[in-house]
């Protein structure tokens, strides 16, 4: 199986200087970013820097293979997450894509 990025474009429901907009990164990360996970393999998130596109925040997070994302997506840590931010009234707007490299 290939190598996996997730790459995950949102726009929140509040500004940047929101305490929710930290509160929203800092869990994300908390779950998929210190190892809670093992099948993560990286991630990172990122602010937009220009005004062409549609969404002001991302995030990629990077797996081995599809065995790794399905695990990952059924993680309890997960499944509470997206409970508590993803199902919730924290996201206004979000694109999730899943690349693999090819040649």
């Amino acid at each position: 199986m290939p190598f996996i990025r997730h790459v995950v474009l949102v726009n929140l429901h509040f500004n940047e200087s929101d305490p929710r907009t930290k509160e929203f990164f800092d869990e994300t990360k908390k779950v998929y970013g210190t190892g809670a996970i093992p099948e993560v393999k990286k991630y990172h998130h990122y602010k937009q820097i220009i005004d062409e596109t549609d969404y002001r925040y991302g995030f990629v997070l990077d797996f081995e293979s599809q065995e790794a994302f399905d695990i990952c997506i059924k993680h309890p840590l997960a499944l509470e997450y997206n409970k508590k931010y993803w199902n919730s009234n924290f996201l206004k707007d979000c694109l999730e894509t899943n690349l693999v490299e090819f040649d």
